[in-house]
This record gives structure tokens, sequence and C-alpha cells, in this order.
């Protein structure tokens, strides 16, 4: 049994259940299918089966390793620690925290969005300066579109 996974998928679980109930708790105006806590609920559940499928591996014996090399966690020396995948990491969390704050100052969507995908595509794929400014601008527009034209979701 990998200790680990065992308790994070007992406390996943606990998380997906509290959310799974409460979605269940909110109001339902015309069908359950159209309720606010739908979404949520359809969510909890995920989690919750995400959950237990990591005690059920964890409980079989763990998981499989991926990858082989010096990379590899092992018994001895613990997880590896790869400098440039925390950079990565790093960079990414901080745009995102950048994003969702332009995002509550009621900045435009459209700009936000098209701004965070440039700068995302620009940093992990460097040499595709046109086709990264072309997928960033067409991804922005596509989904301005269909939250505020299909789906009917205003955004800011």
């Amino acid at each position: 049994m990998v200790k680990n996974d065992f308790t994070s998928g007992i406390i996943l679980f606990c998380i997906a259940a509290f959310f799974a109930i409460e979605s269940l708790r909110m109001p339902v105006y015309d069908e359950f299918y159209t309720a606010p806590g739908m979404f949520p609920f359809i969510i909890a559940l995920v989690l919750a089966a995400m959950s237990v499928w990591l005690i059920v591996r964890s409980l079989r014996g763990g998981r499989p390793a991926l990858q082989t090399g010096p990379d590899v966690e092992n018994a001895e020396t613990g997880p590896a620690w790869n400098r440039e995948v925390f950079i990565r990491t790093l960079v990414i969390v901080v745009a995102l925290t950048v994003y969702v704050i332009l995002m509550t100052l009621r900045m435009p969507y459209l700009i936000i969005t098209a701004l965070f995908l440039i700068a995302t595509l620009f940093y992990f794929h460097p040499g595709h300066k046109i086709k990264n400014l072309i997928i960033s601008v067409v991804v922005a527009f596509l989904m301005d579109y269909l939250f505020s034209k299909v789906f009917l979701i205003p955004l800011p």
C-alpha cells in the first residue's frame, strides 16, 4: 500500500462528498438538470470516482514506474527534484494568478485571455511566434463567442 496515495484518496473523497452534499442542498427551480448545483455535483462525482481509483490503486500495491533513470523516485533518496520543472510550474502558477487577478478587476475578457495565451505559448513554445500569435487570438475569439453568443454567459 502506498500510504500517501491512500491518505490523499481518503481526503479527496471526503472533499468530494462534502461538495456533492452541498450541491444537492442548492435550490431547484424547474428541473434537477437545470439546477445551479448540477455542475458542482457532477464535478464532485468525478472527484469521488478518481479518489476511489486512487485508494484502490494504493491498496493493490502502488503505482507503476512511468520512467527510469536518475530522476525516478527511490526509497533511499526520495523524490527527485527537477529545477526546470519547478521553474516552469512556478511561472505558470504566477501567470494564472495574474490572469485571475486581472479578471477580477473586470478587465475585458477577450484582451486578457489573448494576452495570457500569447504569454504562455511564447514561454512554452518560443520558436513558433506567428503560429502562437494566431492560435492565441483565434482561441480567445472562439471562447468569447462561445460563452457570449452560444452559452449566453456574459463575460467581463
